[in-house]
């Protein structure tokens, strides 16, 4: 696990968004993949901003596994590059909204979960991040029709 210290703007972006800085503290185990700076939904609530982070964070494959804590316009929370993860983060991961991404997995248009989990009595796919960057490489984009090729 690692600890990053995000440090936020308190100005906001035309489109709603607080720029934050992100910088590992001390030995960093988790590869930042060149990120050092996310756009994290505006919002002067702390627990949506938080929730807002945790989002930002899972769409980059990461996950807040302890308190986040602040300090003025300094943010610190723990975070571990997460491989293994469910609808909601793939979602967040491959750039989709829930609705979207469970149309995918229903429509057999998401990659096949690498496996399924049990939680709460139910087997939940979960997809590892290379699957998903392999199906977000092929992707034919936004607006393609997949329908007129041969």
């Amino acid at each position: 696990m690692t600890t990053l210290q995000i440090t936020t703007n308190v100005e906001q972006t035309e489109d709603g968004y607080t720029p934050a800085h992100i910088a590992p503290v001390g030995t960093a185990d988790v590869e930042l993949d060149a990120v050092d700076s996310v756009l994290v939904p505006a919002n002067d609530d702390e627990a949506a901003w938080d929730q807002g982070l945790r989002d930002t964070l899972a769409s980059m494959g990461y996950a807040i596994t302890g308190p986040i804590t602040r300090d003025g316009s300094t943010v610190t929370a723990t975070v571990e590059q997460v491989s293994l993860i469910g609808n909601k983060a793939a979602a967040a991961y491959a750039g989709v909204s829930e609705s979207t991404w469970s149309a995918y997995v229903a429509r057999d248009q998401a990659p096949k979960p690498d496996r399924r989990e049990i939680h709460g009595g139910y087997a939940r796919p979960v997809w590892d991040r290379t699957t998903l960057d392999a199906w977000k490489a092929a992707r034919p984009g936004p607006g393609a029709r997949t329908d007129l090729r041969d």
